[in-house]
């Protein structure tokens, strides 16, 4: 179950480029003996990510900060703003209009939390609605999607209705933050195995997301689909 949980709080979104891409190994100042995951760098010379860190004998989940000198990321600092001395965060997604949304973690159940940043600072972390953090199950990993112009929020969550393990779930945003009730994503994404990290592609209209579903390759595998809200062809 600890495996389970590090994985649904703090698997890493991944970020896209169109032609190739170069996988480069950042240096010590970011990795250590431990986890270090989602990185997302929400400017040209600033980055948030997720480490797993040991204290006391517990893995602790945490978000640091680094910036970019000299040619290279700083060590990572403990961000205060995004995270809390009795529950366990990560997963930070970051919208244009500085909206950060992430994930709590107290036991085994997960919350979505988001924070605004005004007057040159982070407000303080408040937990999404009931109806996206349903009583009794878990919601994580949220990211969000621009499609004709509107926001959505796709999540992940165990919550009734799903079709098995973890699923990903959509709900709509309106132009007062208030969010619409959750909708499963459907057959053609979820399935009875577990599908986490969602990350849609706005360019090319595709959802990213990964599944331990049978016939992959061992594992959690990515995979793609391309549609929208809750239509989609089926996945590769």
């Amino acid at each position: 179950m600890r495996i389970l949980l590090i994985i649904i709080l703090i698997f890493p979104c991944i970020i896209f480029a169109q032609e190739s891409i170069e996988i480069k190994h950042l240096s010590n100042a970011i990795n250590s003996v431990g986890a270090e995951l989602n990185f997302f760098q929400d400017e040209k010379n600033h980055a948030f990510f997720t480490a797993i860190r040991e204290d006391n004998d517990n893995y602790i989940s945490s978000i640091y900060s680094s910036n970019f000198q000299l040619d290279q990321w700083s060590n990572g600092s403990y961000f205060s703003a995004f995270n809390s001395d009795f529950m366990q965060s990560g997963n930070l997604f970051i919208t244009k209009d500085n909206t950060a949304y992430f994930t709590f973690c107290k036991g085994e159940n997960c919350a979505i939390y988001h924070s605004k940043f005004k007057k040159q600072k982070w407000g303080k972390p408040k937990k999404l609605e009931e109806r996206i953090n349903k009583i009794g199950s878990t919601s994580t990993q949220p990211t969000i999607a621009i499609i004709d112009e509107k926001q959505y929020l796709y999540f992940v969550s165990d919550r009734e209705g799903g079709y098995g393990g973890l699923d990903i779930w959509l709900s709509a945003i309106d132009d007062n933050g208030n969010f619409g009730n959750p909708i499963n994503l459907g057959s053609k994404i979820n399935s009875k195995a577990n599908e986490i990290s969602p990350f849609y592609n706005q360019e090319q209209g595709q959802l990213y997301f990964s599944s331990d579903r049978k016939n992959g390759m061992g594992g959690f595998d990515i995979y793609v689909s391309k549609g929208g809200l809750a239509l989609w062809q089926t996945p590769t």
